[in-house]
């Protein structure tokens, strides 16, 4: 799941203090769960050991802003002006940690992660235009993430989908699904075709199908890949 939360697969190191507490991390947000994130990134924060640890430190907020951004859309839909304004403060903080320099890392990779943060802190105030989503992923596509970058790839495309757009989007859906399965990303395997089920986007041959047409008996890009 974390691809799904705009995190690339590899910007922890395996070992570190805080290597357990990011998997957790992700495990939380994957089950739903973003206050038991915010908690857990609030505890790495207060932690001596936050600096000397840059992948995983990235890691933990990008993970942390997408958990937030959970929060203010659930608090939004009760009313709970507080909530929202809550996430947005944490938000605002994490994002501009993981803008912070980090050295060692290459440029393209600072640029996309930044602009991740940029763009998980944006989507507090509601969602996020297409190409605000296609942005970031040719970032993380120069920045040699392609997991990461078909996650974006499908926000755009389901942001697309939102205001009525549907040109193309099937054939930029089978490249997601493509890449998600030379992966093994089954999250991200997953959700790309539930989303192609549901907008009638037919992944096998990269067409969108009209309303009235019969859907596909089956969606997929080929037998045995999924």
């Amino acid at each position: 799941a974390r691809e799904l939360a705009g995190l690339p697969p590899d910007l922890d190191a395996a070992e570190g203090p805080w290597a357990g507490s990011l998997a957790t991390a992700e495990l939380h947000l994957a089950s739903d769960h973003p206050g038991l994130v915010r908690d857990l990134v609030a505890a790495w924060l207060a932690s001596p050991a936050a600096a000397a640890w840059p992948g995983q430190r990235v890691g933990l907020l990008l993970t942390g802003l997408a958990a937030e951004t959970e929060l203010a859309t659930a608090a939004r839909v009760r009313g709970d002006a507080v909530g929202v304004a809550t996430a947005g403060d944490r938000a605002d903080r994490l994002s501009a940690a993981a803008q912070a320099p980090w050295p060692g890392a290459a440029a393209p990779l600072r640029d996309a992660v930044a602009a991740a943060a940029r763009v998980q802190r944006s989507r507090i105030a509601g969602p996020v235009a297409e190409p605000v989503w296609t942005a970031l992923a040719v970032a993380w596509t120069e920045a040699g993430r392609p997991i990461t970058a078909a996650a974006a790839e499908l926000r755009a495309v389901e942001s697309a989908l939102a205001h009525g757009h549907r040109e193309g989007l099937a054939a930029r859906a089978q490249h997601v699904l493509m890449t998600a399965v030379t992966a093994g990303a089954g999250p991200l395997e997953a959700r790309i075709r539930d989303l192609a089920r549901r907008a009638r986007l037919d992944l096998e041959t990269g067409t969108a199908q009209a309303p009235g047409e019969p859907a596909a008996a089956g969606i997929g890009i080929g037998g045995g890949m999924g």
